[in-house]
């Protein structure tokens, strides 16, 4: 089974947590469902790998510079993204959170436990996760594991595992425009809205129309992972998927948006070690027009 992806991205937020005083985002939870010789191994492999992401790297912690420059920025922006909205939306009212390619995600395991959680993903993917979170003791009460394929007709499924189309739910999206064909990609989107309530909200990060060598190398590292990064996306794009699935576009924010936002008062607490947002990826929120379907 492949989820070195996944793994590589719960690595990021635990070395965030574990290492950084001053936190983007925290997870506590990311240490307690990897292994130490997960831990290890992947330390390791980072290291061994700052040639590739730093030819010109000199200084003594290659495995800090390949995290805090290269790998951990995206997986923390898209987190504390996700976390600033899935918090509103439950304050106005969202009672059903529904996780796609759920990976080794821990946020459904912070929130009210009056929140109905799906977590979709492949079933050998939540076999295994399930596993590790039952190991590490932590409650899994809310939660609701869907397998599925997230380019077919997923939707019963997740039916069968009650969710309710009635209900006012907060979707997340991340990490799913990059190994999705556009196409594929917006119709996951429309089906999701053609199967909620209004106001339903859904957020998503998308690789965009800047060529970074950030982005290039990690299409590479997705590449070699067997996990190849098919799309992306203008701003147009993302305004005819939304428009096509009956959303307005309630925040579109790129690298700028998310240092402002997020990464500021870090960077201002450690000015001589900041982490920046990834040019090449864009973050969304969109949020299902009274009426819709």
């Amino acid at each position: 089974m492949n989820n070195m992806t996944a793994l590589v991205s719960c690595f990021a937020r635990y070395y965030h947590t574990k290492t950084d005083e001053a936190k983007i985002f925290d997870d506590p939870l990311a240490g307690e469902i990897l292994s130490e010789s997960e831990k290890n191994a992947i330390a390791e492999n980072m290291k061994n790998g700052i040639a590739f992401f730093d030819s010109n790297y000199s200084g003594g912690d290659p495995l800090g510079r390949v995290m805090n420059g290269f790998i951990a920025p995206s997986v923390i922006a898209r987190s504390a993204f996700c976390k600033r909205h899935m918090e509103n939306e439950i304050r106005l009212g969202a009672r059903q959170y529904v996780i796609a390619a759920a990976g080794y995600d821990t946020s459904g395991y912070k929130i009210d436990r009056d929140i109905k959680v799906f977590e979709l993903d492949r079933p050998e993917m939540i076999e295994d996760k399930v596993r590790r979170i039952d190991e590490a003791g932590i409650d899994r009460e809310n939660i609701s594991y869907v397998g599925c394929d997230l380019g077919k007709d997923f939707i019963p499924a997740l039916l069968n595992a009650g969710y309710d189309p009635k209900e006012r739910t907060f979707f997340s999206l991340l990490g799913i425009s990059f190994y999705l064909t556009q196409d594929k990609f917006a119709r996951c989107v429309k089906i999701l809205f053609e199967n909620s309530a209004s106001e339903s909200a859904l957020v998503f990060d998308f690789p965009n129309d800047r060529d970074c060598t950030r982005e290039q190398k990690n299409r590479l590292l997705a590449g070699g992972a067997g996990e190849e990064m098919k799309a992306r996306y203008s701003h147009t794009d993302i305004e005819l998927i939304a428009g096509e699935a009956g959303a307005l576009i309630y925040e579109l924010a790129d690298s700028g948006d998310i240092d402002r936002d997020f990464f500021k008062a870090h960077n201002e607490m450690k000015n001589a070690e900041p982490i920046l947002a990834p040019e090449g990826v864009s973050y969304c929120l969109i949020v299902k027009k009274d009426g819709q379907y």
